[in-house]
């Protein structure tokens, strides 16, 4: 699985996320605010036994901001940061080592639940900066994504790799049709996203 956390610098990586196992806490609020760090201080004490993974989240906003903020943002008129607090909703993750264990644990901590989810063909890129500058990598990202021929799919998956401040951004995707994924829809396709560069 070693797989699904690297990509080198300067590339877009497609993955296929198979079926896993994770303890997640779900919240409100702006990324990197209190609210999410208390989250994820809470997974991190509740797998201390467990061999250590980084902490992951999912961001989404309220329907009512979506259409304008997915447009701002991939056209470089704002950033996350600027979007007000409340809109943001998240769901932290961490990887359990498997199924027993993360039922354990989430039986036993409240507010703590067990999630097995398959996520599926993505496109990631490597972010390494504050958070506050990821603009530039999620433009290219969604770029990456439209030039292969591809749209994006649920929610935006994030990554905080140990070696801070280093961020892997992912995003699953769909085809419009079947040959986009692969590599015989609109040209390039996987090559495509594969080649694509990304800039920081």
């Amino acid at each position: 699985m070693e797989e699904l956390y690297r990509v080198r610098k300067g590339q877009v990586a497609v993955v296929d996320v198979p079926e896993l196992d994770y303890l997640s806490i779900q919240g409100r609020g702006v990324p990197g605010g209190p609210e999410f760090q208390h989250a994820a201080t809470l997974l991190r004490t509740a797998t201390a036994g467990c061999p250590r993974m980084p902490i992951e989240a999912l961001w989404w906003v309220d329907e009512a901001v979506l259409t304008d903020l997915v447009r701002d943002l991939t056209q470089g008129r704002t950033s996350r940061m600027d979007l007000p607090p409340d809109c943001w909703r998240w769901q932290a993750l961490v990887r359990a080592p498997d199924p027993a264990t993360a039922e354990a644990i989430a039986g036993a901590t409240d507010g703590i639940r067990y999630l097995r989810w398959a996520e599926g063909p993505s496109v990631q890129v490597l972010h390494v900066g504050p958070y506050a500058a990821e603009g530039p990598a999620v433009r290219r990202l969604y770029a990456a994504i439209d030039a292969a021929g591809c749209r994006p799919r649920g929610r935006h998956h994030e990554i905080y790799l140990n070696q801070r401040p280093t961020t892997l951004l992912r995003q699953p995707i769909e085809a419009p049709r079947k040959a986009a994924l692969t590599g015989a829809g609109r040209p390039g396709g996987h090559a495509a996203l594969a080649a694509h560069p990304a800039r920081y």
